[in-house]
């Protein structure tokens, strides 16, 4: 099974409803693992299929399934593997990089766990993921900020009820949340943008 086929599989399986985490994500993924690979190393052939069907399951993060998504995901991509042909031992490596992919778990213990991790967490930070956080926030019916302390000046970040906290518990931590060199430039280069979100939105809010 090559990419192509792989890229066909995943564009009908991934969801149409979440934008944060639809196909268009995926690939988005897939590019982020491209680059680290190429940089790092570790194996393409685990590497495509983990980045395209780490999220084929996903439920809204304030949903009491939400935790069960990736061990869903990594079963359904078990399947389509093991159907195809793929080496038992890739489609092994592919199952545990989504299983441990998400952004509370502990950093994988082998290259492309943490290959796809980053190149997941890379999705929040830049400009893609203001897009998302805002979307989800949608999603979800939360409020875009708190209304009398929107940079969390005075108060704990609650990422669940105000949307732009999120900068404050994720986006802003990106950096310090990847594994490889390369991930680390990346998430750098992304953060910048952040700041100045940040900065306008302070001049609108007359801050």
């Amino acid at each position: 099974m090559d990419k192509a086929e792989l890229v066909q599989i995943a564009c009908a399986m991934c969801s149409t409803t979440d934008v944060a985490h639809d196909f268009f994500h995926a690939l988005r993924v897939l590019g982020n693992a491209e680059a680290i690979q190429a940089e790092e190393g570790g194996d393409i052939d685990v590497l495509t299929p983990a980045a395209l069907f780490h999220d084929v399951v996903i439920y809204p993060k304030n949903h009491p399934d939400s935790p069960r998504a990736p061990q869903e995901s990594a079963n359904r991509v078990w399947v389509i593997l093991e159907e195809a042909g793929y080496p038992a031992e890739k489609t092994e490596m592919v199952r545990s990089a989504i299983v441990q992919c998400s952004w509370g778990k502990a950093p994988p213990d082998f290259l492309e766990g943490r290959i796809l991790q980053d190149a997941d967490r890379l999705e929040a930070t830049g400009v893609h993921a203001v897009m998302r956080t805002f979307a989800s926030a949608g999603q979800m019916g939360m409020t875009f900020y708190h209304p009398s302390d929107p940079f969390c000046g005075k108060r704990a970040p609650d990422s669940m009820e105000w949307a732009l906290d999120l900068f404050f518990t994720r986006l802003l931590k990106v950096k310090e949340r990847v594994h490889t060199y390369t991930a680390r430039r990346m998430a750098e280069e992304r953060e910048a943008f952040l700041y100045i979100f940040l900065a306008e939105l302070k001049r609108d809010l007359g801050i």
